[in-house]
């Protein structure tokens, strides 16, 4: 070992000391390599290929596809073979891969151009280690779009090797990871595997292939014919909303499908689900009054209806909610099917394992006659799921009805081979269920592997050491520390690089321009916004340096919101371009040039939409200086901005998300105190839903 030692730190706020093996030196991200700063404009790349963030699969360093240059349509960053490019937002997807051609892609990639002092691979596998993720998630600025910035990442620390010791390293980082690779390809195809299986099962199961030796040892079965009689007198008798038994008998007059028992065996029976029991559906009540909402009453909505057991609800209502609306209590045991929905939903089962209430967008099938399994008729409705969704197609909205339900076809089974098929699928879906576990369990461990290899790799732990590979051969090697100095030593010989910044600029600005080459240099130089793409050596690049200045690429749209509201504020009118001016100096540029006109444009309408900016004439103002400017309506429409689906929110997390989406720095109490009217609208509506103190978008 060097006696030369790192800290490595987590996000759960640990932290090891790393001792680097002889030979390696720390250094920084910055001091080894910095990004590209070349872009190209849409003319030219209309036939290049393009790769946005979607394109690249996140942890894997692959892609997974490419996009067009002729789709984009403003400036993006220019790629070429070996390149390295990282997504600096959302960091925490670890989105980082070498394109082998030559492209453009989204300025939220970071593109890195061959270094002298790392190899382009060992940097890909650099950046995509857990720890370098959870540096670069713990330094991004952002709420909505977390993004990290180069001024942050280049401080990060790299245990650098010597460089014939990298190829070592690089090699056998892939040579492990194809290994791993191809176990997770094995692992990744045994879901679809078991999905085949248990539709598979299923059929068997509503065919009678999968009972057909059971029916060989019974004799004494009552036929599925006898049993829809028992249970069209049990339903009879019952007492019960008047009009749901009525649309029971009414199916008894027709709709039997004797020509599918062709196919069934001879104690089954063809016949419709509204044969077998009383299908209804129920309602909400009214969002707008808030007595009836937050009771003891379990109320099932569409969205809770996925192939599963029902054994608490997301949401419950009051006596009064009950009483003051069509809803009914249904008892455990029926089973449910979601009728309304463009994606998955409609189609999707459920049973009941407890008393509740449900919306309009469910049907339900009440058996409380006990002469049908609920689980059995559970699985029928999973096995046919395509099939129904064909019955709710049409020119309208896709959508079930009650009566639809009714007449989806059902192959009924006397009650005792019911029984019997609900316990052998339980025992091979259960068999499937256990794989499925070791599966994910053999995905996260090769998942972590990964990680492991890239730490191992990282500490000198994968391949012998240059240092100790020269002792055995007899033979000097170049220590990363060397190779580092030798690198800073010829930098500072190039042309242009003596002397402090100051000195520098005053030198270029004694050299007169010889070629429009040289005056693009110069008005680079002179010019402090970031310029267009260069056609320009490595050495006059370094020749003309550019002042240390944030690009425009590198602040998120919500940053970029609140400048535009400090610069209108008190400011009462301003025209346009002054504004624009304005804005480009709270950004720290001295003067408004082409390409910065041009982008703070592109934002200026993104301000208009969220009315932090608002054309009067000629001029511009700020009609929201005050939150409460912004009217209910908009607000709601404005939180499926910053509320994504599938996640809980507290009301003050999405306060803080909405106020920085309207370009406001602070949080206060009168904000607050209006977006109380905004969420209780939003949930009258049911465009929110709630829990105690948590908050979500409902779909």
């Amino acid at each position: 070992m060097s006696g030369v030692s790192v800290e490595e730190s987590y996000c759960d706020g640990s932290s090891d000391s790393v001792e680097l093996p002889e030979g390696w030196t720390p250094s920084t991200l910055g001091d080894i390599i910095t990004p590209s700063k070349e872009k190209l404009e849409p003319k030219e790349f209309q036939e290049l290929p393009y790769l946005s963030l979607e394109h690249v699969e996140g942890g894997t360093n692959r892609l997974i596809c490419r996009g067009r240059g002729r789709d984009a349509r403003s400036t993006k960053s220019a790629f070429a073979p070996g390149d390295v490019i990282y997504g600096k937002l959302r960091p925490y997807l670890n989105k980082v891969c070498m394109p082998d051609f030559v492209g453009v892609c989204s300025t939220d990639f970071l593109v890195f151009k061959n270094s002298e002092a790392i190899s382009n691979r060992l940097l890909m596998y650099f950046l995509s280690r857990r720890e370098t993720v959870e540096f670069a998630n713990h330094h991004a600025s952002g709420i909505e779009l977390p993004r990290v910035r180069w001024s942050e990442l280049a401080k990060l620390v790299v245990p650098l090797p010597p460089l014939a010791e990298q190829t070592r390293i690089v090699a056998q980082v892939e040579s492990l990871q194809a290994k791993v690779n191809a176990v997770r390809e094995r692992l990744a195809k045994v879901p679809a595997i078991l999905k085949r299986f248990r539709q598979s099962v299923l059929a068997a199961a509503c065919s009678g292939e999968l009972t057909s030796d059971w029916r060989e040892t019974q004799t004494d079965v009552v036929p599925a014919r006898a049993l829809l009689e028992q249970i069209k007198a049990k339903v009879c008798g019952q007492s019960g909303p008047s009009r749901s038994v009525s649309n029971f008998v009414a199916m008894f007059s027709e709709f039997f499908l004797e020509d599918a028992e062709a196919d069934l065996p001879a104690t089954w029976v063809a016949c419709r689900v509204g044969h077998v029991g009383v299908v209804c559906n129920g309602s909400t009540p009214s969002r707008k009054r808030p007595e009836f909402w937050g009771g003891v009453i379990n109320w099932v909505s569409s969205g809770e209806v996925q192939n599963n057991i029902i054994t608490k609800t997301r949401e419950q209502i009051t006596d009064d909610g009950f009483a003051n609306s069509s809803c009914r209590i249904l008892p455990p045991g029926t089973v449910l099917i979601a009728m309304i929905g463009e994606g998955k939903t409609r189609g999707q089962t459920a049973t009941l394992a407890i008393p509740a209430a449900i919306n309009q967008n469910v049907a339900a099938v009440d058996l409380s006659h006990g002469e049908v399994s609920p689980t059995y008729l559970w699985y029928w409705f999973r096995f046919q799921y395509l099939l129904t969704r064909q019955e709710g197609a049409g020119s309208g909205p896709p959508a079930l009805n009650c009566q639809r339900v009714r007449e989806l076809p059902l192959a009924l089974p006397p009650l005792l081979e019911q029984q019997e098929i609900v316990r052998r699928v339980d025992v091979l879906f259960s068999l499937a269920d256990a794989i499925e576990q070791r599966v994910q369990a053999a995905t996260k461990r090769a998942d972590a592997l990964t990680q492991s290899i890239l730490r191992s790799a990282f500490r000198g732990e994968l391949v012998p050491t240059e240092a100790e590979l020269a002792r055995a051969e007899g033979r000097d090697y170049e220590p990363a520390s060397v190779l580092l100095e030798r690198i800073r030593a010829q930098r500072k010989a190039e042309p242009g690089r003596n002397g402090s910044p100051r000195q520098r600029k005053a030198r270029q600005k004694r050299q007169a321009p010889e070629s429009d080459e040289a005056g693009r240099l110069q008005a680079r130089a002179n010019a402090v916004e970031p310029a267009p793409r260069l056609e320009v050596t490595p050495a006059q690049a370094v020749a003309a340096p550019v002042p240390a200045l944030t690009a425009l690429a590198d602040y998120s749209t919500n940053e970029l919101m609140a400048e535009f509201r400090a610069a209108l504020w008190g400011a009462g009118q301003l025209t346009e371009t002054d504004l624009l001016r304005e804005v480009a100096r709270r950004l720290g540029y001295q003067r408004l040039g082409k390409n910065v006109h041009a982008e703070l444009k592109s934002h200026l309408r993104a301000a208009i939409r969220r009315r932090i900016v608002e054309r009067d004439g000629e001029y511009v103002v700020c009609p929201t200086s005050i939150f409460r400017n912004y009217d209910t309506e908009f607000l709601r429409a404005r939180l499926k901005s910053v509320m994504a689906l599938g996640r809980e929110y507290t009301r003050d997390d999405v306060i803080h998300n909405l106020a920085e989406y309207l370009g406001y720095r602070n949080v206060t109490a009168a904000m607050r105190d209006h977006m109380k009217s905004v969420f209780n609208s939003a949930i009258r509506h049911g465009e929110l839903g709630y829990r105690g103190q948590w908050i979500w978008r409902e779909g």
